[in-house]
């Protein structure tokens, strides 16, 4: 953009140098928030490429300076508490949930909270267009229009890189989210 030029006098141009400075300070904090996110899908040690996909996501946020955990990590033997409470619990305290549902438990796993409005509205669920036309693919869409959960849908195992992008883009939105909010955002 071409702006006319301005005299500025040398206070002025003082002042214009600590604002920049400042707006500089800002601008790397708001990029050094972490944001908290919990990864549901198949079990880490599964040879699929979700599976795969999901332990890469938790080493990249992780090396971002984000906390990412699995389910399987937070939950407490004995803790008196059935499985499906605790993982209710964890979404609970997490900024964000990504589901990559592809197995019977990570089907089940988002069947069970999908209709649950104090985690849907932070929950990030990506679908394979490769099995559009089963039951899971058709109530998770159809259901998404009437919550507030966020579906993406992605080409088959080519197209993985739609899924960590669209995570990155959300952790984004969150991370300014709380940095305009100066604190926790759930």
């Amino acid at each position: 953009m071409s702006l006319p030029a301005i005299n500025i006098q040398p206070e002025a141009l003082s002042l214009l140098e600590k604002i920049k400075q400042r707006v500089s300070t800002e601008i790397d904090k708001s990029k050094k928030i972490p944001v908290s996110v919990l990864l549901w899908g198949p079990a880490p040690d599964d040879v699929t490429e979700i599976a795969k996909l999901r332990v890469k996501l938790r080493s990249d946020l992780s090396k971002l300076g984000h906390l990412a955990q699995f389910s399987e990590e937070l939950i407490v033997a004995g803790a008196g508490v059935s499985i499906k409470t605790q993982q209710l619990i964890h979404a609970q305290q997490f900024d964000m949930v990504v589901s990559l549902p592809c197995t019977p438990g990570s089907i089940g796993e988002l069947h069970d909270f999908i209709g649950d409005n104090r985690i849907n509205k932070k929950l990030l669920v990506f679908l394979n267009e490769d099995f559009q036309y089963g039951y899971q693919f058709q109530s998770i869409v159809s259901t998404s229009t009437l919550l507030t959960y966020k579906t993406i849908t992605y080409k088959g195992f080519e197209e993985l890189y739609v899924v960590e992008d669209a995570v990155m883009n959300e952790i984004q939105k969150i991370r300014e989210i709380k940095y305009f909010n100066q604190g926790r955002w759930i």
